[in-house]
């Protein structure tokens, strides 16, 4: 700053509320949500692969990054999770219709007095997201479903061609999955092993 003051975001505190001191960019999100999706590994973003001359020679080659951020069972646990954000969550049914075709996990994002709205959605093909806001934050008119909305709008294009493929009767790519990942029955009140009672409870069977 002009005053010379060092400003840094190297702290816990920042790190696990995302307080960062300018936040950081929408393609550094859509980044960090691809290891959901890529069974825990994290490849650094790039705007082109190789530039090649008109024969065909590489002369610029700009090779991957990747780095194992998480172990495979979580990252699966975790797109479980966010699939559960877009079938009976915050990214309601009538912004994002994309999942009745291909597999989405996504997440909302608002913060403090709705300054800024995110969507970062994913799918087994592609990862975007989607940030309304101004440079210099000041509270928005509208709701977060605009992102999803104008990200349902983005993806369902880019996705046609599966689309299409899945009206016709054919299989698209579904997530991955880990053999360290059991799924079971479990009571949706106390979180535990169903007991017999789930079943007679008045409101109907309470098993997830």
């Amino acid at each position: 700053t002009a005053s010379g003051t060092v400003l840094s975001d190297v702290d816990l505190a920042p790190l696990a509320l995302g307080g960062m001191t300018y936040g950081v960019t929408v393609r550094d999100m859509t980044g960090a949500y691809t290891a959901f999706a890529n069974n825990g590994i994290y490849n650094e973003s790039r705007t082109y692969l190789k530039v090649l001359d008109s024969e065909g020679n590489v002369i610029l080659s700009n090779d991957n990054n990747s780095t194992v951020l998480l172990k495979e069972s979580t990252a699966v646990i975790m797109t479980k999770m966010l699939q559960d954000v877009v079938t009976q969550g915050t990214a309601n049914k009538a912004s994002v219709t994309l999942d009745k075709y291909i597999p989405v996990a996504a997440k909302t994002g608002t913060t403090t007095e709705t300054k800024d709205l995110y969507f970062v959605g994913y799918t087994p093909y592609y990862t975007a997201a989607v940030w309304c806001g101004y440079d210099q934050p000041k509270t928005l008119r509208f709701s977060t479903e605009a992102s999803m909305s104008i990200w349902n709008v983005v993806m369902t294009r880019v996705h046609q061609e599966y689309i299409d493929i899945k009206k016709a009767g054919g299989e698209v790519k579904q997530f991955p999955e880990s053999s360290r990942v059991v799924e079971v029955e479990v009571c949706q009140d106390s979180g535990l092993l169903p007991c017999s009672y789930c079943s007679l409870d008045l409101r109907g069977k309470r098993t997830v």
